[in-house]
């Protein structure tokens, strides 16, 4: 027994004095060493997505090295990848072009992953935004294409698409009838319901292809951003809404009159800003003795109210002047939405 303890206490100095006397680079392979399913996917994004003319952001993959020591746009921790910023940021830069690759969807620690403008073209993964770490996903200014997802990670805080040709989920099968022409079950373009009720602080999804009517599955997050400006969409703006402290719904062709709930969240300041501008809204009902609160940014232009609403407070520039569309634009748009 005592021999043992001898024999294990030298191979245990042995082994120190080696470990001292390695070059530290070794130290840092050691502590740097990513996981291989990480390292895989890594491998096939170079792949996939490619420099547009004049970038270098790929110059430095190369994986004779670590990917978490030398690697732009590469966060590790603990061996595995938690962030991804792909493209050069700085602005001027020339983006990627190419398509998302589906081995994304391995990187089960990712938390956040940005894409730089570009021309990034092609469906958005369906399991990428399931990664159940995931919290900040901002993929906009590029060409994605396709339906929006229909599921999300219950962690995703920031979802940012917008700037892109995404269109609404295919409806489920059920809801199509047998005899319908093979057209009609094409993409509806409608946002999904459910992306309204996820814990987000901030949805961005203006500037895409989006139409038909909102039908949020439940109340927006409290004080959360929403932005679905620059869309198709038509028929009533959502009550669902009104618990979102930022609303952007300009540039839509939403009808009827601005709900009573989100109304009163606007003059009890509850709503920060909301655009409504360049629709073809018919009204804007003020409570007795209420008005919009200083510091509340609230532009109505540009749509069916007569007279024009005297509840805006402060218009962009680019909401142009006009107050009220002429009853010629109105016609035939104001009753016929969406229920």
């Amino acid at each position: 027994m005592q021999s043992l303890r001898r024999l294990v206490l030298l191979s245990s100095l042995l082994l120190f004095l080696v470990l001292l006397s390695a070059p530290k680079s070794a130290w840092a392979l050691e502590a740097t060493i990513l996981d291989p399913v990480d390292y895989l996917a890594l491998q096939a994004i170079p792949k996939s997505l490619f420099d547009m003319p004049g970038g270098a952001f790929f110059q430095s993959w190369d994986f004779t090295s670590d990917p978490c020591a030398g690697f732009r746009g590469v966060q590790c921790s603990g061996g595995r990848v938690v962030a991804l910023a792909l493209g050069d940021p700085r602005a001027g830069s020339p983006g990627l072009y190419g398509r998302l690759p589906p081995a994304l969807s391995a990187l089960s620690a990712l938390s956040s992953l940005s894409l730089v403008p570009g021309r990034v073209s092609g469906p958005i993964p369906p399991a990428l935004p399931l990664l159940p770490s995931l919290r900040f996903l901002a993929l906009s200014s590029n060409l994605l294409s396709g339906p929006l997802p229909r599921s999300f990670s219950p962690a995703l805080r920031t979802l940012d698409l917008s700037s892109n040709r995404l269109s609404g989920p295919s409806p489920p099968p059920s809801s199509a009838s047998p005899s319908s022409p093979p057209s009609a079950n094409r993409f509806s373009g409608r946002v999904p319901g459910a992306v309204f009720t996820l814990p987000l602080a901030s949805l961005r999804l203006q500037r895409n292809r989006f139409s038909g009517a909102l039908r949020p599955d439940g109340p927006a997050p409290d004080g959360a951003t929403v932005d679905l400006s620059y869309n198709r969409l038509t028929g009533r703006v959502p009550a669902e809404l009104a618990t979102a402290g930022t609303i952007y719904l300009n540039s839509n062709r939403f009808t009827g009159d601005v709900p009573a709930a989100l109304v009163a969240r606007v003059t009890a300041g509850a709503v920060r800003l909301l655009y409504l501008q360049h629709n073809y809204l018919t009204g804007f009902a003020l409570a007795p003795n209420s008005s919009v609160p200083p510091g509340t940014s609230l532009c109505l232009h540009d749509n069916c109210m007569v007279p024009p609403a005297a509840a805006a407070t402060s218009c962009p520039v680019r909401a142009g002047r006009r107050k009220t569309r002429p009853p010629a634009e109105c016609a035939g748009n104001t009753s016929s939405y969406q229920r």
